[in-house]
């Protein structure tokens, strides 16, 4: 009875070990494709499924076998996803469903459109976004104007002629608590004096800006009805605001035409009208 149990335990240990050998080679490494197929899918996708126990046991040293164990903190990408990778909200895509986002719109069925899908709880601004195109040899550094809008930009300009007590104040408090600074040309030399508080903030009076003048009384009387400014920031657009979201449509498409007839139309690429809270319009500019 002794020597055939003896016999049994010695073939049981046998089959086990050939069970064995059939899934492990010389040096360690998964040959059973099934097997390494499943467990590399559950390292590369951060599954929380535990390892089978017998695959574990026998593959314990293994580069699989490692990062299927290891914890999945440890494995998840760090990369911090881009702005174009991040999720639009909601809001913003119910908003999109209400017009073809890759057509363009006529003028005044963008402007109407863009009043539609404005989402924000607060009383919005409808801006105008114009891409310019960089002539050969050149930059678009010098595209800069001022236009007149009929109606207005909807918000208030807080304008102000420079004079000596303003200099002085700006010079003390090293604060510029107004939008716009107009500077009569008599005045220049001492303005001189705060560029370096007045330029990086852009206040700086000039007169390409029109904010140096002889008159600056008239100035700022054409600030205050609806004369802004235009240029090209860095990426070469050019941004206007043209109105409020709770404007009638005439007065916006008013605004919006002088502010595209004083754009170089030559250099136009492509005009982009949204609320402040909404999706861009593409507006044809061929049908302008």
């Amino acid at each position: 009875m002794a020597k055939k149990k003896n016999e049994e335990r010695e073939a049981a240990v046998e089959a086990e070990a050939t069970t064995e050998a059939d899934v492990l080679n010389t040096g360690d490494q998964l040959v059973d494709e099934e097997q390494l197929d499943a467990a590399a899918s559950e390292a590369e996708t951060d599954s929380d499924a535990a390892v089978p126990a017998e695959l574990a046991a026998l593959h314990t040293d293994t580069v699989v076998a490692k990062e299927a164990s290891t914890d999945k903190k440890a494995t998840r990408k760090t990369t911090q996803p881009t702005k174009r990778d991040r999720i639009r909200s909601a809001r913003y895509l119910k908003a999109s469903e209400a017009f073809e986002k890759e057509k363009t719109y006529k003028l005044e069925q963008a402007l109407e459109l863009a009043q539609q899908v404005s989402y924000s709880t607060f009383v919005g601004s409808i801006e105008l976004h114009a891409r310019i195109a960089v002539k050969k040899g050149k930059t678009t550094e010098g595209i800069r104007g001022l236009v007149q809008l009929p109606h207005g930009t909807g918000k208030t300009i807080n304008a102000v002629i420079l004079t000596e007590e303003i200099i002085d104040q700006i010079t003390k408090t090293k604060q510029v608590p107004y939008d716009t600074l107009i500077a009569p040309k008599s005045l220049m030399p001492k303005v001189a004096a705060i560029a370096k508080i007045l330029g990086p903030i852009g206040k700086m009076p000039s007169p390409k800006a029109g904010t140096v003048a002889d008159n600056p009384d008239d100035v700022l009387k054409a600030i205050q009805s609806g004369r802004v400014e235009y240029r090209t920031d860095a990426s070469n657009n050019i941004h206007l605001t043209i109105g409020k979201v709770d404007w009638e449509l005439p007065k916006l498409l008013e605004n919006a035409q002088a502010a595209i007839g004083a754009l170089p139309k030559n250099q136009l690429m492509s005009l982009t009208v949204t609320a402040s809270m909404g999706p861009g319009i593409r507006i044809d500019i061929n049908s302008l």
